[in-house]
């Protein structure tokens, strides 16, 4: 258990961490992938992490850049949309691109390399969903990090820090 980081909390907020832990894993899990951005290692993953992201933040674009790094260990990163602005702001238009286009891990990757903006908006994304997630599970800040068991990593994390909470 990575639970060192609700370790300082008063005790009410730390049972509401345990509840939001609980609906993290419960929720994130029985997520289909097909509504997330998925960036798989080759073979069997050993591991996954659930990232809420948004193509306007530095931190997120520097976890993306060790999203290689993290295949190679064996992690899987499923990216979910969290526009800190708001589904219909320039980031959230941009998300939207990502999850519309017919390789979205391109598209994602060139949305935050500052490229992508060619990409057509379709009807159907899934933010709305994840952004109901975000305000069920208290996210305030992006990289919004989980791991599979639940636990919420706070903040920027390199692929080495992520392999360790993972247990690889």
């Amino acid at each position: 258990e990575n639970d060192e980081f609700v370790a300082w909390l008063d005790p009410v907020e730390q049972q509401r961490e345990l509840k939001i832990k609980g609906i993290a894993k419960q929720e994130l899990n029985k997520m289909p992938k097909e509504e997330m951005i998925v960036y798989s290692p080759k073979g069997k993953p050993k591991a996954h992490v659930f990232v809420f992201t948004d193509v306007d933040c530095g931190y997120c674009v520097k976890l993306h850049q060790e999203v290689p790094k993290m295949n190679e260990m064996g992690i899987e990163v499923r990216y979910l949309a969290f526009p800190r602005a708001g589904m219909m702001s320039a980031s959230g238009d941009k998300l939207a691109r990502a999850f519309c286009a017919k390789d979205s891990t391109d598209a994602l990757t060139e949305l935050k390399a500052g490229g992508g903006m060619d990409r057509s908006v379709c009807p159907d994304h899934p933010m709305a969903e994840h952004l109901k997630l975000v305000r069920e599970l208290g996210l305030r800040g992006t990289p919004g990090i989980f791991l599979a068991d639940g636990t919420k990593i706070p903040g920027y994390r390199s692929a080495e820090e992520l392999a360790a909470l993972v247990g690889i």
